[in-house]
């Protein structure tokens, strides 16, 4: 958990208005966090903080690719990704999420860990379906998919009379 510290922005310290960060993401990051199935990653995460009085606003702009397993082949596979999320920071008694796009922290804090903020943005920008595009799997896996494919087409004789009843 010692890779994440970089991720931790102290405020406290900073004069009000807006300032910039940069990070760089790789594989280590996603090392740290649960449920990881990312093989590569190449993304740059620019962080644009404006600090006002009464909160924070924060804007993630993420660019870069991660390599992840195709659903279909099971091989390695490019995804592109280019998003933009815009998170707001209120004061509070507690911590809580408030809202999607509403984080609350104790009154005090003096810091914000935005590691967590950054994996779900990237996780909710992957697509549904991550596979190769034009379906161009693996040598060898398409034959098996369309003859599995097939298989579950034929029904056995048996069962073909219920669906006369």
């Amino acid at each position: 958990m010692k890779y994440l510290k970089q991720f931790v922005i102290p405020f406290s310290g900073l004069p009000e208005g807006e300032h910039w960060f940069d990070f760089k993401i790789e594989k280590e990051f996603f090392d740290c966090f649960k449920n990881n199935d990312v093989l590569e990653a190449d993304v740059v995460l620019k962080v644009q903080f404006i600090k006002r009085s009464a909160m924070l606003e924060l804007q993630f702009g993420f660019s870069g690719s991660v390599k992840i397993e195709c659903d279909r082949c099971l091989g390695p596979v490019d995804l592109p990704l280019e998003c933009e999320e815009k998170i707001f920071v209120k004061f509070g008694n507690e911590t809580y999420d408030e809202a999607a796009e509403v984080l609350v922290v104790p009154f005090g804090e003096s810091d914000i860990d935005i590691s967590s903020i950054a994996y779900e943005i990237i996780y909710v920008a992957f697509p549904m379906k991550r596979a190769h595009p034009d379906n161009d799997c693996e040598e060898g896996v398409e034959e098996y998919i369309s003859i599995e494919e097939e298989k579950e087409d034929k029904i056995d004789p048996r069962w073909e009379q219920l669906k006369n009843l």
